[in-house]
C-alpha cells in the first residue's frame, strides 16, 4: 500500500463516519427510517460522494503519480455536491411527504444513489491498487470505479429494498 493509498483511505474513512454521524442524527430526528434516508442530510452526503467521484475520474492530478486527487480539486468538489446533494434532497423531501405512493420507490432509489456513492470510489481504488504505472492505472480506473459504482448500487438497492418491504403494511 502506497502513501497516496492511505491518503485517499484516510480521507474516504473521514468521509464516511462524518456521513454515518449525520445520517444517525436524521434517523434519531425522524419519525420512520424512510423520512430519514429521503432528507437534505442523507443527500449531502450522496452529493459530497459524487463530488469526491467527479474528482477521481476526472480531475485526476496529473503533477503527481495517477490515482491521487489534490486537496485543492477534492474539496470544493466535495462541498459543491453536498450543496448540491442538500438542494436535491429538499425536492425528495418535500415530494416524500406529499406522495405516500412514491415513498417506498424514493426510499429505494436514495439507498441505491447512496451505494453507488460509496462503491464507486472503492473502485477506483482497487484499480489503483492493481496496476503497475500510471497507463494501466488510465484504462483500468474508469471500469472499476463503474463495477464498484454498479455493486455500491445492487447492495444499496438491498438495503433499501430490506427497509421498505417490512414495512410495507405501516408507514415507510
Amino acid at each position: 500500500m502506497t502513501t497516496h493509498d492511505v491518503v485517499i483511505l484516510t480521507t474516504f474513512t473521514l468521509v464516511v463516519v462524518v456521513s454515518l454521524t449525520v445520517v444517525r442524527l436524521a434517523f434519531r430526528a425522524a419519525p420512520t427510517p424512510g423520512a430519514a434516508v429521503v432528507g437534505p442530510a442523507v443527500f449531502a452526503v450522496g452529493g459530497a460522494l459524487a463530488g469526491i467521484a467527479a474528482g477521481m475520474h476526472w480531475f485526476p492530478d496529473r503533477g503527481g503519480e495517477w490515482g491521487t486527487v489534490s486537496i485543492d480539486t477534492g474539496v470544493p468538489l466535495a462541498v459543491c455536491g453536498a450543496v448540491a446533494g442538500a438542494a436535491v434532497g429538499l425536492v425528495a423531501k418535500a415530494v416524500y411527504r406529499r406522495s405516500p405512493p412514491l415513498r417506498a420507490g424514493l426510499v429505494v432509489l436514495t439507498a441505491a444513489a447512496l451505494g453507488a456513492g460509496v462503491g464507486a470510489p472503492l473502485g477506483w481504488i482497487g484499480a489503483g491498487r492493481d496496476a503497475r504505472n500510471g497507463v494501466e492505472f488510465k484504462e483500468h480506473s474508469t471500469p472499476r470505479m463503474a463495477r464498484g459504482a454498479a455493486v455500491g448500487t445492487g447492495i444499496g438497492a438491498a438495503l433499501g429494498l430490506a427497509t421498505v418491504l417490512p414495512r410495507r403494511r405501516g408507514a415507510v
